[in-house]
C-alpha cells in the first residue's frame, strides 16, 4: 500500500522532474543559440553548416554516453545519474563563460564536451525517473505534463536568458564607450551599427567592411558581447546547480512493486512487500 508520506514524496519528485525538464530545454537550446553569434566574433561567419560542425564536440558525447546512462539508471536509479548530469551542465557553463572571452574555438571545446555529456545523461534519465515514480495508469498524464513543461518552461527560460544577455550587453557596451571617451551612440548611429553587425552575421566580423565612422565601436561591442555571454552561461550554471540540488534531495530509487496476494486454494498466502 502507498502511505501519505510516499504519496507526498511522489508529488515532490514529480514537481522536481517537471521543473528540471524545463531547465533541460533551457540548457539544451542556450548553447546552440549562442554559438553562431560567438562564432561571428571569431570572424568565421554563422552559416548553418559551420554552426552544425562547431557543435559536433557536443554531439559525439551524446551518442556515446546516452546508452551508458540508461544502463546505469537500471542498476542504481536516477538520483546519482541526474545529479551527475546537471553537474556536468553546470561545469559546461563555467567552462564556456571562461572560453568565450578568448576569441578562439579551441577555448570552447572543453565546455562543449561537458555540455554534451551532461545533456546526454539528463535527457536519458529524466523521463524514466518521472514515469517510475507513478503507477502505470498515470504514466500518460505524467508524460504529457513533462512534455508541456519542456516546451513551455523552456521557451520562457530562453526568453529570460536572452533578456539577461541583452541587459548585460547594453550595460557593458555603454560603459565601454564611455570609458574610451567615444561619442555616444545616438539613434541614427546605433541603428546603422546594428544593421552592419547583422549584415556581418553571414560572413563573419570583418572590420574592413564597416563604415569607418562605426569601426571605433567594434572593440567595445566585442567586450560587451563577451560579458553578456559570460553572464548568460553563468546563469545556466546557477540553474543547473539548483536542479542538481533538487534531484539529489528528492529523487530516490523507486520502491519494489507489491506482490499480489494469492487467492488460489492450496497456495501459500503471499504478503505484499
Amino acid at each position: 500500500m502507498t502511505g501519505p508520506a510516499t504519496t507526498d514524496r511522489r508529488r515532490l519528485v514529480l514537481v522536481a522532474m517537471t521543473l528540471t525538464k524545463a531547465l533541460i530545454l533551457v540548457d539544451q537550446t542556450a548553447v546552440p543559440l549562442a554559438l553562431p553569434d560567438i562564432m561571428q566574433t571569431f570572424g568565421i561567419g554563422t552559416a548553418s553548416a559551420l554552426a552544425g560542425i562547431a557543435l559536433i564536440p557536443a554531439t559525439v558525447p551524446m551518442v556515446i554516453v546516452a546508452p551508458l546512462a540508461g544502463r546505469w539508471y537500471d542498476r542504481t536509479g536516477g538520483r546519482p545519474r541526474l545529479a551527475a548530469g546537471f553537474g556536468f551542465l553546470a561545469l559546461s557553463g563555467v567552462l564556456l563563460a571562461i572560453g568565450v572571452g578568448h576569441n578562439s574555438y579551441l577555448w570552447l571545446l572543453p565546455g562543449l564536451l561537458a555540455y554534451g555529456i551532461g545533456l546526454a545523461i539528463v535527457l536519458t534519465v529524466n523521463d524514466p525517473v518521472s514515469l517510475d515514480t507513478v503507477p502505470d495508469s498515470d504514466s500518460g498524464q505524467v508524460s504529457g505534463v513533462s512534455a508541456t513543461a519542456e516546451q513551455g518552461g523552456g521557451a520562457i527560460g530562453i526568453a529570460l536568458l536572452y533578456a539577461l544577455f541583452h541587459s548585460a550587453y547594453i550595460s557593458r557596451l555603454y560603459s565601454e564607450i564611455e570609458s574610451k571617451n567615444l561619442p555616444r551612440l545616438g539613434e541614427a548611429t546605433g541603428s546603422a551599427f546594428r544593421d552592419q553587425i547583422q549584415a556581418a552575421e553571414q560572413t563573419g566580423l570583418r572590420p574592413g567592411s564597416f563604415d569607418p565612422a562605426l569601426t571605433q565601436y567594434l572593440v567595445p561591442a566585442e567586450a560587451a558581447s563577451d560579458f553578456g555571454y559570460t553572464v548568460t552561461f553563468l546563469a545556466v550554471t546557477v540553474l543547473s546547480l539548483l536542479a542538481m540540488g533538487a534531484v539529489a534531495w528528492l529523487v530516490r530509487k523507486p520502491p519494489p512493486e507489491a506482490s499480489p496476494v494469492s487467492t488460489v486454494p492450496g497456495l501459500p498466502l503471499q504478503r505484499p512487500t
